[in-house]
């Protein structure tokens, strides 16, 4: 996991793969604030790429609560 944070600082993109470690480890609480932090930083200056967007997506998805709701519910409060 240091190999992706380090290329990522230097202004490397993440690969769909290395991109879906990181969101992870993010997601299962592996980092503390300060790291949290510099990840985000450092994709905000280099850019997203479309892999990592994607991959992020993809763990957000997979650890998303489910839920089963007939087919008239309707969300009103717009979190989808």
């Amino acid at each position: 996991m240091t190999n992706i944070i380090e290329n990522l600082k230097k202004g490397q993109s993440l690969t769909f793969k290395e991109s879906k470690s990181l969101f992870s480890s993010l997601m299962e609480g592996k980092f503390d604030e300060t790291a949290i932090i510099e990840i985000l930083e450092a994709l905000i200056k280099k850019g997203e790429t479309k892999d990592e967007i994607a991959g992020g997506i993809y763990i957000l998805r997979d650890k998303a609560n489910k839920v089963n709701a007939g087919p008239d519910t309707i969300d009103t409060c717009g979190t989808g």
